[in-house]
């Protein structure tokens, strides 16, 4: 994505954290649901008119995301981790790499149905470099049956919002699945709740990881 090269750092680190979904192939396996994300397994989630994949895959604690598209004609490879599937640690695309680091613990997202709010402050760094600082707010808003093709998954409807000092805030509606510990559905929204756009997968499956 070279031309990131040429935006004011501010704009990358958003455009980093709101990221859009990827465009790939994928080769699927559709004979059973998946009910979890083993270590040595990748889980697919596939939009299949679009042709969007986001390859999952587990490394010791974390959680992996690689997602490819094409921008202005060009190849480009969007790789994310995760201690928690509703929140980034990390995102790199365009050879630039931005890491995000909470001052509260990321474990205790595990207690938010019960809790209802996960709150914390967060710090950007780029290069060994703190870049910002905000706040970031998970709100429960409660649970979801969703569909991808012919599997069923029970969600957290999870409100998140992410703030960036001198910057407006970044809403989002996330549809986790614990029993995956993937986020499987998203709309971004605006502050009063409507869909400006979204990501919804059509299929589902696994493979070996690579």
């Amino acid at each position: 994505m070279a031309f990131m090269f040429h935006l004011p750092r501010s704009l990358f680190i958003l455009i980093l954290l709101v990221a859009a979904p990827t465009i790939a192939h994928a080769q699927q396996n559709p004979d059973a649901c998946p009910q979890g994300l083993e270590e040595g397994q990748e889980i697919l989630l596939e939009r299949g008119k679009s042709r969007f994949v986001s390859r999952f895959w587990r490394k010791g604690d974390l959680l992996v995301e690689e997602r490819e598209q094409v921008r202005m004609g060009r190849k480009e490879t969007v790789h994310s981790t995760f201690r928690h599937a509703l929140l980034p640690d990390s995102r790199k695309a365009g050879g630039r790499e931005i890491k995000i680091s909470f001052d509260d613990p990321v474990k205790m997202i595990k207690e938010l149905p019960f809790q209802k709010l996960w709150l914390s402050e967060m710090t950007l760094t780029m290069g060994g470099r703190e870049v910002g600082k905000g706040v970031e707010r998970l709100e429960y808003r409660g649970k979801k049956l969703l569909n991808i093709g012919k599997c069923h998954y029970m969600t957290w409807v999870v409100r998140a919002i992410t703030t960036v000092r001198g910057h407006d805030p970044i809403y989002f509606t996330k549809f986790y699945s614990p029993d995956l510990g993937l986020v499987i559905k998203s709309h971004k929204i605006n502050s009063e709740g409507s869909i400006l756009s979204g990501v919804e997968f059509d299929k589902i499956s696994t493979r070996p990881a690579k």
